[in-house]
């Protein structure tokens, strides 16, 4: 009897043991882009080993200039930064690190990554090859993801996937040769949307986002802003058409 409660003693044990063992192993971050995970892994100090989620829990301000990672800086506000001033990325005068100075051979594949980090609130992404927002849809599990800004990727002709994140409200695109913005109506929640040197054909998404308080567009097509913008009476605007009509309107 002794020996047996012995056995069943040692079996529980090994059990539990295999149990927690696996617990550990499925809460480990499987990274799909290298480029990612080895900026990551040098803002962490960490160049080998397993990554779970609470050593990436203080991470709340991501942004990449091609395979430049830089994490957590204070100058990479991107809630503040100007449209007007697309070079403000590389203002490092405030000393903060830049992690991964071109040492990937290539820019980020997937955005799938960017959902390991729970209390992301402002991503930006700059010279990027994108053809499609590859793993957008898995952006929607960062709830307190607030700001989203895309910039200057000569090969990104579609947005498709982008309206899934209803959770922004700040929304910032710049030097895309994308036409069709028809779902960002669907991104309810903008309070603030700013767009430079984007090929839109047609503005009528711009009905559905009842929230939207502030309008930055430059170097943009002639279309009817005017009317979109007294329809949502947006609080403060400013668009410079292509042809050189201007708009602006500042809230006092």
């Amino acid at each position: 009897m002794k020996k047996r409660m012995v056995c069943l003693f040692v079996f529980g044990t090994l059990l539990i043991i295999f149990v927690l063992a696996g617990c550990s192993q499925n809460r480990v971050i499987q990274w799909k882009d290298p480029v990612v995970e080895s900026a990551i892994r040098e803002y962490l100090g960490k160049p080998e080993g397993d990554i779970f989620p609470e050593d990436v829990a203080d991470i709340s301000t991501i942004a990449f200039v091609g395979d430049d990672g830089f994490i957590n800086t204070p100058f990479v506000n991107v809630t503040t930064m100007s449209v007007r001033d697309p070079n403000a990325i590389f203002n490092v005068d405030t000393g903060a690190s830049r992690i991964n100075q071109g040492t990937n051979p290539s820019t980020i594949t997937t955005l799938a990554d960017f959902a390991h980090f729970a209390n992301l609130e402002e991503l930006a992404l700059y010279d990027m090859s994108f053809s499609k927002l590859e793993g957008i849809g898995e952006l929607t599990k960062n709830q307190k993801l607030h700001s989203f800004h895309l910039s200057f990727d000569s090969n990104l002709t579609t947005l498709e996937g982008i309206g899934k994140l209803t959770q922004l409200t700040k929304l910032r695109l710049v030097g895309l040769p994308v036409t069709d913005l028809s779902e960002l109506e669907k991104l309810t929640a903008l309070t603030v949307l700013e767009t430079s040197d984007v090929l839109m054909d047609n503005i009528a998404y711009m009905q559905k986002l009842e929230n939207l308080e502030m309008l930055y567009a430059y170097q943009v097509p002639v279309l009817e802003w005017q009317k979109s913008l007294d329809a949502l009476n947006v609080k403060t605007y400013e668009v410079q058409m292509v042809d050189g009509t201007t708009l602006e309107h500042l809230a006092q």
